[in-house]
């Protein structure tokens, strides 16, 4: 889905019809909804390297550093049963964030690793069953923006048209409430912010990375 074609499907969940929102406005709504779903469900891709007798290597070519977690490392590519490394690390060195292997390794490794979503005016990076909750997302953030636009303008008119911009702040508040809902019900509310759906190892960070130290453990 392309950016127009996705801001047609966002406004039509948000209804404004008195336009008062701003292009800035739905641009906001979209990059917010864009972080929220890189948050709870990134985008995962897999990228084949090679070893040469290393325990060191470059992360992988899309690599996005202090963004991107390692999901998987696959060695030797398509054995059966499929073979992971255990104990892979994303170390930060003084010139970048390099892949510390448990061992030296010859030969090609296949990596699987999370980025960020994107949209743009020819392309974009989420499933289409991802479509309708990030625009949902997107809609509930402009549909409070609007309950608080029309809040606001009670107290600027006369009395006829301010229950009517009541009416319609609550009526935005409710539809802000609902559409992410809808966006929680997808991603699943027992869920914790910040895990990353479908995948198939499950993941450990290791705390003392979250502490400063430059190491982020990636397991089956």
């Amino acid at each position: 889905m392309i950016r127009a074609a996705f801001d047609i499907l966002l406004l039509s969940l948000v209804r404004d019809e008195d336009a008062r929102l701003s292009n800035d406005d739905i641009n906001g709504a979209v990059n917010n909804a864009l972080y929220r779903l890189n948050q709870d469900q990134p985008k995962q891709t897999v990228v084949d390297v090679s070893a040469n007798n290393e325990n060191i290597i470059s992360v992988p070519i899309g690599f996005e550093q202090n963004f991107s977690q390692v999901l998987s490392v696959e060695y030797p590519i398509n054995a059966r049963p499929r073979s992971y490394l255990n104990d892979v690390y994303i170390y930060q060195e003084p010139t970048g964030q390099v892949l510390d292997l448990p061992e030296a390794i010859t030969g090609s490794l296949r990596i699987t690793f999370t980025v960020r979503h994107h949209i743009d005016t020819t392309s974009s990076s989420f499933t289409f069953e991802q479509q309708e909750p990030l625009a949902c997302y997107a809609a509930s953030i402009l549909c409070g923006q609007l309950a608080t636009l029309y809040s606001h303008d009670t107290s600027s008119v006369i009395q006829g048209d301010s229950v009517d911009h009541a009416s319609k702040a609550d009526l935005f508040r409710r539809r802000a409430r609902e559409l992410d809902k809808r966006y929680q019900d997808y991603i699943g509310i027992d869920k914790p912010k910040g895990s990353a759906s479908g995948v198939v190892v499950s993941v450990s960070n290791n705390k003392s990375y979250l502490t400063h130290k430059s190491r982020q453990r990636a397991m089956r």
